[in-house]
């Protein structure tokens, strides 16, 4: 398989905060999502009031989205990047600049990992997710 990662465009980055702004404004007032603590105390308050039951696969994924936020904004050096799909291309996190992992060619796709959840009615546990994540890509 080609590597075919390329920078995020200004366009995607619109698209991340687009799906940010969504996400921050599902409290009252907006959610203020300016830290890794900020984002996953209110992801984890929408969790709490049955976000998931509420919305699908699409709205997820901007969930997702603003998760690899929080965690593009805890690691250094990991970085939003544009894959190609069959559908055309979708935005993953490129961690290849973090020396603590396995496979230095590894890339992080939040979005699709949530909308992979969509519909599951038991409860999920962001902070646990982030572990398991980092569990499995860490050295």
């Amino acid at each position: 398989m080609t590597d075919d990662r390329q920078p995020a465009t200004d366009e995607d980055l619109a698209l991340i905060d687009g799906w940010t702004a969504w996400v921050a404004d599902h409290a009252e007032p907006a959610a203020v999502l300016d830290s890794h603590d900020a984002i996953m105390d209110h992801l984890t308050g929408l969790l709490a009031e049955d976000f998931i039951a509420e919305y699908g696969g699409e709205e997820f994924f901007a969930f997702g989205i603003v998760w690899g936020e929080a965690l593009r904004m805890k690691n250094d050096g990991w970085k939003w990047v544009s894959i190609p799909t069959e559908e055309g291309r979708t935005l993953v996190l490129d961690v290849s600049a973090d020396d603590s992992l396995a496979d230095p060619q590894a890339l992080v796709a939040p979005g699709h990992l949530m909308a992979r959840r969509a519909g599951m009615t038991e409860r999920q546990d962001l902070r646990m997710l982030e572990t398991l994540l980092m569990s499995d890509i860490r050295t």
